[in-house]
């Protein structure tokens, strides 16, 4: 089946691939992106001490400074976190370099730089990222309930909201609202 591409709103035909949103991209995603975690943990392995955010006067382990780098995949999307911009610049150019041994890339309006909590901090002034349809932003925390830790009653400096993004919820809104519009005048039977 030739099903085309659509790419910044204009068409483009196909003569091989397979359909965007088929069943079968998220395996072949899948299976084009298997070892970029291995990649990505091998160079969380090497990241020097004082880039860790990791306290303290000790070594640290690989296992220590693996576990400071967050990386999240979900068939063709990815999510990494560190507390160290640099090391989040060194990360996107091995996977950049990764991806074009493999005849991919890394699409440049998909490829955001962000901080959840300081919006300065932010390639485009925007605290916060979009991922699976929800939105994931931190806020300073207040000085009453949702600023402690319930058992220890320890402060928090921050808290993290997970919310739907602005593009869920308006694709939400605009399913309601067709719906409403089919409705219009129809019999009391297919209102229900």
């Amino acid at each position: 089946m030739h099903a085309g591409v659509i790419d910044s709103k204009q068409f483009f035909e196909t003569e091989e691939g397979t359909p965007q949103g088929g069943v079968i991209s998220p395996l072949l995603a899948n299976i084009a992106l298997h070892g970029l975690e291995e990649i990505v943990k091998k160079f969380a392995e090497t990241i020097p001490p004082e880039m860790t955010g990791l306290s303290g006067p000790h070594r640290y382990s690989k296992t220590e400074k693996r576990k400071s780098l967050t990386f999240i995949r979900y068939a063709d999307d990815f999510v990494i976190l560190h507390n160290n911009k640099e090391v989040i610049l060194q990360v996107k150019a091995i996977i950049s370099e990764w991806l074009k041994d493999v005849g991919l890339e890394l699409k440049p309006e998909k490829t955001r730089i962000a901080h959840t909590l300081l919006s300065s901090e932010s390639e485009d002034n925007k605290a916060g990222f979009d991922f699976l349809g929800y939105n994931v932003r931190q806020f300073p925390a207040g000085k009453h309930k949702a600023g402690t830790i319930t058992n220890t009653k320890e402060r928090k400096e921050f808290i993290t909201i997970l919310a739907p993004s602005k593009k869920t919820i308006t694709r939400h809104y605009d399913t309601i609202k067709r719906k409403c519009q089919e409705l219009i005048g129809a019999p009391q039977e297919r209102r229900c």
